[in-house]
Parts: C-alpha cells; sequence; structure tokens
C-alpha cells in the first residue's frame, strides 16, 4: 500500500489553505510538518511519503477514506502529534 496524497491540492490554490507546524514524532525518531487545516478534521493526519520514511514507520493497518474526489485505501500508522 501505497501513501498518496486524499485530494488533489495545489501549490497555486485560491484561496491558499491554511496549514499548522506540527511534530510527529515515535520513540526513536522527529519530524516536523506543515499539513493543510481541515476544517472537518477528526483526529487523522496525512502526512507525505518523505516523512512516513524519516520517521521510518510501519504501517498498522489501512483504512478506507472518503475525500472530495473519491475513495482511498490509506496505511494507518501510529505517531505522536504535537
Amino acid at each position: 500500500m501505497g501513501i498518496e496524497k486524499c485530494w488533489k491540492f495545489n501549490d497555486d490554490e485560491q484561496p491558499p489553505y491554511p496549514t499548522v507546524e506540527v511534530t510527529v514524532s515515535t520513540a526513536d525518531h522527529k519530524a516536523r510538518i506543515s499539513p493543510k487545516v481541515d476544517t472537518g478534521f477528526n483526529s487523522s493526519l496525512a502526512m507525505d511519503r518523505d516523512s512516513v520514511k524519516r520517521l521510518g514507520l510501519a504501517a498498522v493497518g489501512t483504512i478506507l477514506v472518503k475525500t472530495v474526489t473519491g475513495h482511498s485505501e490509506v496505511s494507518v500508522y501510529v505517531v505522536d502529534i504535537t
């Protein structure tokens, strides 16, 4: 299972979407990421492939998510978010 964007954002979005910087960590690694803020936040966070690699994460399962562009099966990882 690969990690892909949940929806198709562009770098030149109008209006631009707000972001917030968070630290994602495991027992051994930390990574700072700036995810886009979703007004429908439900305690899940989408991360890019590079962050997953930097943290050395191993998937603990998959879930089916519904987005504006349809349904996608995505990997689930356990991390601390601050």
